[in-house]
């Protein structure tokens, strides 16, 4: 709890230092970009208003997933740290810091969903004619998964369902094309009739929705 309390400490002890208010315009979406209209529109309501719980996720970089059939988006954040913070490993032209990242999933204008997610920021620099590399993955002690890298981010959780039984979300990017998927996957309902349970085979249903993202940097 420390480690978060420090991490979380240092990110907005930055921001305040280097961050003038943003200009609203910046962060407003053209729905048309993304295919979405209630969802699209419900993010542009929350950054004409300035709320700061969305606001705050893209000052250092994001990218929020528009569902086109329901009034729905999902966040998550990028923020690389400062180069100055990152420090060598044994491993050559690797640097390494700690940090957080956020995953937030909002429907009907409200947050439905927050995952604060601990992890790793690593830096690889192969050469000096390519830019370096950067890459985040999530402790495995966590609750969450969450792993970013230069051409996709993927994020996933498990929680219970109404039925009791485990239900696991996963949304999956692609950051050339900012395409997405969001699946939630749980175990199938054996029937009632006898016969028919007898000959049942235990698997997992799939419920999936596909959409476009805005990238903030």
């Amino acid at each position: 709890m420390g480690f978060l309390v420090t991490i979380l400490f240092a990110i907005s002890s930055a921001f305040a230092q280097t961050n003038s208010p943003p200009a609203i315009k910046h962060f407003h979406v053209d729905c048309t970009t993304v295919h979405a209209t209630k969802s699209c529109d419900s993010f542009n309501e929350l950054i004409t208003q300035q709320d700061k719980d969305v606001m705050d996720d893209l000052k250092g970089g994001a990218f929020v997933c528009f569902l086109s059939d329901e009034d729905a988006f999902a966040v998550v954040t990028t923020t690389i740290p400062d180069d100055k913070i990152f420090s060598h490993t044994s491993v050559k032209n690797l640097m390494q810091v700690n940090s957080v990242e956020f995953y937030k999933r909002f429907k009907n204008g409200l947050n439905d969903e927050t995952r604060i997610v601990e992890g790793t920021w690593a830096k690889a620099v192969f050469n000096e004619e390519d830019p370096p590399r950067y890459s985040f993955e999530s402790s495995k002690t966590g609750d969450t998964t969450l792993s970013i890298d230069p051409s996709e981010i993927f994020a996933q959780y498990k929680f219970q369902n109404l039925r009791k039984s485990s239900t696991t979300y996963t949304l999956q990017i692609r950051r050339s094309t900012r395409r997405f998927v969001e699946t939630y996957g749980f175990p199938a309902i054996p029937p009632s009739d006898p016969k028919a349970k007898a000959a049942f085979t235990p698997h997992d249903e799939k419920l999936e929705s596909t959409g476009y993202c805005a990238e903030f940097n």
